[in-house]
Order: structure tokens, then sequence, then C-alpha cells
């Protein structure tokens, strides 16, 4: 899905992927001709911690810098996007070019059990790579009913910025504000406590993009062993113990 999304789009982008499993899926980015037009940065779980993503988000910011790119987009895996994604965050970065961007991401039907061949397939867990946007719509993107305005582009809270499909402008990110790394010790809220620092330090606001309302698969339905971890090692109570409750 995340290559088909890829494919379609109708902006110019390098893509940068971390990949916890790209010693052992090479040969997928061989086969779909990425491998010379992608720059690979580490994502490595460190020993106690839980996941690596904290991290990540923080060597594609270097990256970004480094190679002196205008803006970051961030794509979590087993979303589609629509044909103008891409560009549609670039319209917003040069309209509120100080501002982090976020997109909608609603949840398709859960796929039926005999859909799913490969559960921990290295390309696709289906048996043909899901190309098109899925089907159905088990969970409507909260933040529609928050902001329920007619406008297409609003403000937001940084509590409702989600990195899962957003963009961040790299001259943010040429200040010292990265993702903290102790959020990779547990699951989840590592986003919005970095907006909130941006808020806090550059008093960067956050827009939310109603018009860019991408699609996932309900991961937590097909692996529920996610919906586990997010219970077991949630860092909620860390973040409520620095920012407060969520509004």
């Amino acid at each position: 899905m995340l290559f088909s999304s890829l494919g379609r789009q109708s902006y110019p982008y390098t893509l940068c992927m971390a990949d916890e499993l790209i010693n052992q899926r090479s040969h997928v980015y061989e086969e779909h001709n990425l491998v010379d037009n992608t720059i690979f940065v580490e994502c490595i779980k460190q020993p106690g911690n839980v996941r690596a993503l904290a991290q990540a988000y923080n060597n594609a910011a270097d990256l970004a810098v480094d190679l002196e790119f205008d803006l970051m987009i961030s794509l979590q895996d087993y979303i589609w996007i629509p044909d103008n994604g891409i560009e549609m965050f670039v319209e917003d970065h040069q309209n509120y070019p100080n501002a982090l961007i976020t997109g909608l991401v609603s949840l398709s039907d859960v796929p039926y059990d005999h859909t799913i061949a490969y559960p921990y397939g290295l390309f696709s867990i289906f048996p043909e790579p899901l190309t098109e946007r899925p089907e159905g719509l088990s969970w409507e993107d909260a933040r529609l009913s928050l902001y329920p305005t007619d406008e297409d582009v609003v403000a937001c809270a940084p509590e409702h910025w989600e990195a899962n499909w957003a963009a961040i402008p790299v001259s943010i990110l040429k200040h010292p504000i990265r993702w903290d790394l102790r959020y990779d010790e547990g699951v989840a809220y590592e986003n919005m406590d970095f907006a909130k620092r941006c808020e806090l330090v550059l008093g960067t606001p956050c827009v939310l993009d109603k018009r860019n309302h991408a699609l996932g698969v309900p991961h937590r339905e097909i692996w529920p062993e996610e919906k586990k971890q997010l219970e077991r090692y949630t860092n909620r109570y860390m973040y409520e113990d620095w920012w407060g409750k969520p509004q």
C-alpha cells in the first residue's frame, strides 16, 4: 500500500525509509526499483525499549536538515493517501510556512480473515498487494468532529497533531528540537510531546488539512498484540506528568 500510494503522487519527492526489517526484505526495494532513490535511516530498538519510532523520526529530521530539504513528510505503514496528498502538504506549507501540518487518517473496514494470507509477510499481508483505496469505514478520524467548521484547513491544538500522516517544515528542525527518545521506552504520545515542545520553544502553530484525508487499515484488529502492547507500555502517564491531561 505504501509503494502504490507513493507511486500515485503528483509531486516529486525523495523517499526516506526507517525499516527495522531492511536486512530481511532488501529484495522488496530492489524488485520495486526503489533502491537507487531511497535513503534508509537507522531504526534499531535500543535494549529495554519497546520501539524505535522517536529515534527514526530524529534520524530522518537530521537527514532533512543535512540535505537542505524544505519539508519533511511523515507517513506510517498501511495507510492509503490521496493522489495529491504530498502536493496538498506543500501547498499548506506555502500558506503556513512556520506551522506543523497534519492530515486526517480514518480506518477502513477490518479485512476478513480469509483475505489475510501472510500476517507477518515481508511485503504484504494480502495474497495480492493492496493497491487501491481500502473499502468501508470502521472508524472516522475524531478530529472531524473536533473541528467541524466548513474550512478545509484549520488551526488545531498541538495535542491533535498526528505524525502518521503529517508535514514538518525543516526550518523548525534546524533548531535543537527533536522527538524525546524516552518515548521509545513505551508506546504513543511522542508526537503530541513533539508538537508541544515546538509550541513552547518556538511558538509553532499546528494546522489540520481536512482535505488531506488518508485511510488506514485497522492494524490493531489484525495484530491484537499491538493493542496489548499499547495497554501495557503506554506513555500516557509520562506525557501527562509533563504536560497535563490532553484537552
